[in-house]
């Protein structure tokens, strides 16, 4: 068989004893011969992990032999890996439970059932009955871990975590399965594996042929948030979507490249990457180097916000446990290598998988079985440190982790939202992708995002952006900005001053990012605009122009006695300040303005840094005007603000009033309204 990414981990109960062995017991004893075939066939579909088809077959057989211990045993064995319908499968086991009392698989089958409905004090009252009637064995050691992730998670119920969970809805999730989710930086494009009716080739056997017992293949979909919503995901396209199994497992910080996990009849399964050009994904292309093996399974990635380091999870030999996560260097020819094992003190003798690297790249969450996990897959949280080892795994604690598996879990640059898959109750059926808030727990995102647009002669144009230490010249990342819209995307880690280095047709711009004040996430747009040599020439004339403008109108706005915008303290602004400072006008708003252009162009705003967003605004005279820290409703609050931008060396920083979008002087406004109508 293949083996897709997403495996509903067959817990211990298979490996004690397999249903087709029950079934071959008691079904001929239990079943006329007439209904053998089709409990063989629910048997089958069991096997396969089809537990939403075999159950209808199951239900109608148990509606005809209420008592026949096989059918019971396998229903309740099957809403055990229903994730959503696990508090099913008790009533099943226990009228199994009448007829065998004593047996231990049975009692093994009760403690798995009750410690995935939370009911830990029954499930380790049937573990330990189990262990009395197995006496020493072999089972001890992993019946002892089943009771102490019982105790685990006895305690992470008494103090849940404070967070909000939602299902993303109907727009993406569907009856299907919906898992990893893949974000940009920016939360702007999310990618997720799709397993279901809607798969490339339907149901097919392992030579991809149509096959009504078959199974369906893992497809990757594509969706992109407008607001606050997604749009409708479709398929990412056939250059990456196959007849097997294909699902998004990483993306590239700049958004241009998407890692993919691929299997075929010739390997476990790889971990391979397709480049963006334009709004077109390309083929996926096994990773060159030392990352993929040929015997052994690779399959989850993250990489690191410079691109360099590449988190993956492998089953090789020579790790701690069957899957361990280990980390590779891109080389200079584009290949990955100088494989290391993260260690013990992220890796356990159990399963590690879905490592996650923040863009800050310093915070790891990642899954396990091991550690103090609840049940399945646990998501945890480790920080780098100053000396480069890795702090002690924190659980996240419930009900982000459940008593099932929960992994895949990403996080936004700003921290303040997350997303994994879950196959919780009142879900859509299955696997389905959840948004949780906030994203990071205990932990502060400090992090600068540069994202904007490169333009030549105003269209957008694919340009090559480098990042250096502003400092050293020490390189940090490449990247580049899409082919077709010119959008560019990169993740700063704070202490550092950068050089972004952009380049296009033998020209290049070099903008400074200064994130040594940064204590916070900011997120800043700077765009990029390249022009040719003639076209430069009539700008700089204009730029000339437009100065001398400027200056008339800072001179006329000083002059003015009306006009309160070119603050200088003149003696009118320092009234209204007195007289009008905390009075309120309904569609009067202010902004402190720090810059103003006709043609704009890039404004240093590394002084301004972590005071708020910029943000640029055109009214009728045609000048863009540039403000910061977003809107005011008294004109003292926007003074006070003002105080700390011109603290920070923009001392030419004024407050400016709007009214409905238009530049309005203060004296007109309460002119207009008068004190009885300022509240």
């Amino acid at each position: 068989m293949f083996k897709p990414l997403l495996i509903l981990l067959l817990s211990f109960i298979l490996l004690l004893t397999l249903p087709t062995a029950t079934l071959a017991q008691k079904s001929t004893n239990k079943v006329s011969k007439s209904d053998e075939d089709t409990l063989a066939r629910a048997d089958y579909l069991f096997n396969e992990g089809r537990y939403s088809l075999a159950i209808p077959i199951l239900l109608r057989l148990s509606t005809k032999y209420p008592t026949s211990s096989a059918i019971n045993e396998l229903l309740g064995l099957c809403y055990i890996y229903k994730p959503d319908e696990h508090e099913k499968a008790i009533s099943y086991l226990e009228k199994v439970q009448l007829n065998e009392a004593q047996n231990p698989r049975i009692m093994y089958h009760m403690a798995e059932a009750y410690a995935l409905v939370y009911k830990f004090d029954e499930a380790i009252a049937y573990y330990k009955k189990y262990s009395e009637q197995q006496g020493n064995t072999k089972d001890a050691t992993l019946v002892n871990q089943r009771i102490d992730r019982c105790k685990n998670g006895k305690e992470f119920l008494k103090k849940p975590v404070n967070v909000i969970i939602s299902n993303l809805g109907s727009t993406i999730n569907t009856e299907d399965g919906e898992y990893v989710p893949v974000i940009s930086a920016d939360e702007s494009m999310m990618t997720y594996t799709y397993r279901g009716k809607k798969s490339q080739g339907g149901l097919m056997n392992e030579k991809y042929e149509p096959d009504p017992d078959g199974e369906y293949y893992e497809d990757i979909y594509i969706t992109y948030r407008v607001g606050n919503n997604w749009t409708d995901p479709e398929p990412i396209g056939s250059s990456i979507n196959t007849l097997g199994h294909d699902a998004s497992i990483a993306l590239s910080p700049d958004g241009q490249n998407l890692f993919v996990y691929k299997n075929s009849p010739a390997d476990m399964g790889d971990i391979y990457m397709s480049s963006l050009s334009g709004a077109d994904w390309g083929v996926a292309v096994k990773l060159k180097g030392d990352v993929n093996t040929n015997k052994y399974w690779e399959g989850s990635a993250s990489i690191s916000p410079d691109g360099n380091t590449l988190y993956f999870v492998s089953e090789r030999s020579g790790g701690y446990g069957g899957r361990d996560i280990y980390k590779a260097e891109l080389q200079f020819d584009g290949s990955w290598s100088n494989i290391q094992n993260l260690g013990a003190d992220i890796n356990t003798k159990e399963d590690e998988d879905a490592p996650f690297i923040h863009q800050d790249g310093k915070i790891l969450h990642f899954s396990s079985t091991g550690h103090n996990s609840i049940g399945g897959y646990d998501i945890f949280q480790t920080v780098l440190q100053k000396n480069g080892t890795w702090s002690k795994p924190t659980n996240l604690g419930y009900p982000i982790n459940t008593s099932d598996d929960d992994k895949y879990y990403v996080i936004t640059a700003d921290g303040k939202t997350a997303y994994y898959s879950s196959a919780k109750i009142g879900g859509y059926g299955n696997q389905d992708i959840y948004k949780i808030t906030p994203g990071l727990q205990n932990y502060k995102s400090i992090l600068f995002l540069c994202k904007g647009v490169t333009t030549y002669n105003d269209k957008p144009v694919q340009a090559k952006l480098e990042v250096r230490l502003a400092d050293t010249k020490a390189p940090f990342g490449k990247f580049k900005s899409n082919s077709k819209s010119g959008k560019y995307l990169t993740s700063l880690p704070s202490n550092n001053s950068y050089d972004l280095v952009f380049t296009y047709n033998e020209k290049t711009l070099i903008r400074n990012i200064n994130t040594m004040n940064i204590d916070s996430f900011v997120e800043m747009v700077i765009d990029i605009a390249f022009y040719s040599d003639s076209m430069q020439t009539l700008i700089d004339k204009a730029k000339a122009d437009n100065a001398e403008k400027l200056a008339l109108e800072k001179k006329l706005t000083k002059n003015d006695p009306k006009n309160i915008a070119g603050d200088l303290k003149t003696y009118t602004y320092d009234r209204f300040l007195k007289e009008y400072g905390d009075t309120k006008v309904e569609g009067l708003i202010f902004k402190v303005q720090i810059a103003a252009y006709r043609l704009p162009d890039n404004f240093n705003y590394n002084k301004l840094v972590g005071l708020g967003q910029v943000e640029k605004g055109n009214f009728d005279d045609k000048i863009s005007r540039f403000t910061i820290g977003g809107q005011f409703s008294t004109l003292r609050e926007a003074d006070e603000f003002k105080k700390k931008v011109v603290k920070r060396g923009t001392t030419d920083a004024f407050v400016t009033a709007i009214m409905n979008n238009k530049r309005v002087y203060l004296k007109e406004v309460f002119a207009t309204y008068g004190k009885e109508n300022v509240k």
